[in-house]
Order: C-alpha cells, then sequence, then structure tokens
C-alpha cells in the first residue's frame, strides 16, 4: 500500500502509479484550498484514475481532507483495513511541525519494512534551518 500526504497537481501520484505496477492500492490524502496547492477537484480524480487504467489490481482512493484531522485517519483505516502502509510520501505543509505531525499520526499504520520519504520540510519561509525531523 502506497500512500500519498500532498498530491496536488499528481505529479508524484503519477511516478507512484508507473513504477509500481504490482501496487495493490495507491492512496491520496490532500486539503482542498490548503496552502500548499490547494487540492484537487472531482475532474481531476478523474484524471489521476487513469494513471493506472492499464493497471486493474491497482485501486487509487482519493480522500480530500486534512490529514490531521481524525475523520480522515478513519477514512484512511477503513480503506486500508487489515493493510498496512509499505510506502508513506509526506508533502504536507511544509514545515517542521506539521510534517512531525503526520508522522505520528501515520507511524501506526505503517508495515515493519514501510518506507517513508519526505518532501520539502521547511522550505525556509521564515529563514529557520530544520536539522532533523524527529
Amino acid at each position: 500500500m502506497i500512500v500519498e500526504i500532498g498530491t496536488w497537481n499528481g505529479g508524484t501520484f503519477y511516478v507512484w502509479n508507473r513504477i509500481n505496477p504490482q501496487a495493490k492500492e495507491i492512496i491520496s490524502i490532500d486539503l482542498p484550498d490548503g496552502d500548499y496547492g490547494g487540492g484537487y477537484d472531482d475532474k481531476r480524480v478523474k484524471f489521476f484514475i487513469e494513471f493506472a487504467a492499464d493497471r486493474p489490481q491497482t485501486k487509487l482512493d482519493f480522500i480530500r481532507d486534512d490529514s490531521k484531522s481524525n475523520e480522515t485517519l478513519n477514512q484512511l483505516k477503513k480503506i486500508l483495513g487489515n493493510d498496512r502502509i509499505d510506502f508513506l510520501y509526506i508533502d504536507v505543509d511544509h514545515t517542521y511541525e506539521g510534517v512531525k505531525k503526520d508522522t505520528e499520526i501515520y507511524l501506526g499504520l505503517m508495515s515493519d519494512t514501510c518506507m517513508i520519504l519526505f518532501h520539502d520540510i521547511n522550505t525556509f519561509k521564515e529563514r529557520i534551518r530544520c536539522e532533523s525531523i524527529l
């Protein structure tokens, strides 16, 4: 299971679809009208579904809500069922606090061999250097 937090235009979502032909499920979590991208609409979801059109074994799911909300966590748990996250990509609010919070929330849903990839951790918006994530 692949989970991307922060999809926006879908560039990396496309990559996860194309480089993982055996992926069982790829899940996007993105906040409509968020500060870092603004989310995506139903029309874009239809476009994203085309990324795996030639892969009937790969299911795509889309949660359009705040990654830090209990409702989002519950939606993801329902989608996962008894499965665990094998790859987690965090590209959300670009702050140390936000990235750390997402990591803490989703840590309990990861498999023992899960890989986490972080993108744009603290973009120096406030000229503060981020020394470590945890």
